[in-house]
């Protein structure tokens, strides 16, 4: 039996990877977060609330515990300032990795990057492969490029196991308001609840992202980590580009209540490239990794989850 770490446990993406290990794994589950409060219904063997950002809690974490695979999914994206995503990503990987060298040196680490590591690319690089240049913008995406660079350096000089992921826009049950499209479904879960007709604020609608359901991620996440690919980056992605209208589209036929779409300029961001999509095939050569959840899916998945939580509206 395999002991597991997942930090960030009470995150989007934790719940459904412990689903995925709990499939076809034989685990033991140590879940931490900042909260204090184990996470509701998430099967986990163990809860203990940790700051990533206290080197003594990880030190005395990993210790304790003495894991065979950790999962890295703890950190902030969004509208956190700029210090506090410095702090939390970087630091707190940087306690984990000090940690982990020291206390559990021979388990496998898989770290959590982000596609937003490249930075703006213009078309004629696209699709994007791992062996791009990163020239990431903004904290977010420096600090995910941070963590990269500390995990490649300890894989390479100190030959520790230790694999990197980057997803690129991550959609299912659950998902984050921090992110694209789950910001644009926590706005229709408020304009659901309210008494009048739904009104919903949109920002650069015709721009294309790399979109793939999180379903696919984490069993990417899972042969990742049980594979030997130490010292080695992989792009997460579906290698297809979907406009934000398109998803929006499909989210209008998936209701059966009539919502309404506001283009709010203020919503836009300069920064962002008219389309951005990866290559996942050295994922595919790798691990054979190859998205099966289609998009629709992935969006109905999303939308039926929202739809739970929404109250005193007709569907």
């Amino acid at each position: 039996m395999q002991k597991v770490i997942i930090t960030g446990a009470a995150g989007f993406c934790a719940r459904h990877l412990v689903s995925r290990l709990r499939r076809t794994e034989s685990v033991f589950i140590y879940g931490t977060d900042i909260g204090k409060a184990k996470p509701d219904n998430m099967s986990l063997d163990s809860y203990c609330q940790v700051d990533i950002t206290d080197p003594e809690q990880v030190k005395e974490l990993i210790r304790q515990f003495r894991p065979d695979w950790i999962f890295h999914l703890a950190g902030l994206v969004g509208n956190a300032n700029d210090a506090d995503i410095y702090r939390v990503n970087v630091s707190g990987t940087i306690n984990l990795l000090d940690a982990y060298c020291r206390f559990a040196p021979e388990a496998s680490l898989l770290l959590v990057g982000s596609a937003a590591e490249y930075g703006s690319v213009t078309s004629d690089l696209l699709p994007v492969t791992e062996e791009l240049v990163c020239k990431p913008v903004g904290a977010y995406g420096i600090s995910k490029y941070a963590v990269t660079m500390a995990g490649l350096d300890l894989a390479s000089r100190h030959n520790k196991k230790i694999v990197i992921a980057r997803p690129f826009n991550i959609i299912g049950p659950g998902i984050s308001s921090n992110l694209v499209l789950g910001a644009i479904l926590n706005r229709i879960k408020l304009a659901l609840t309210s008494q009048v007709a739904p009104v919903v604020k949109i920002g650069n609608v015709a721009s294309a992202r790399d979109f793939i359901a999180v379903e696919d991620v984490v069993d990417a996440y899972v042969r990742m980590i049980k594979g030997n690919f130490w010292g080695k980056i992989f792009n997460i992605c579906s290698g297809q580009p979907y406009t934000i209208q398109s998803l929006i589209d499909k989210l209008v036929n998936i209701s059966t209540r009539q919502i309404a779409f506001e283009i709010d300029p203020g919503l836009y961001r300069s920064t962002d490239p008219p389309i951005f999509y990866g290559s996942c095939e050295k994922a595919r050569l790798a691990f054979n990794f190859n998205p099966n959840v289609s998009i629709e899916s992935a969006l109905a998945s999303a939308w039926n989850y929202v739809i739970k939580e929404v109250e005193n509206c007709e569907l």
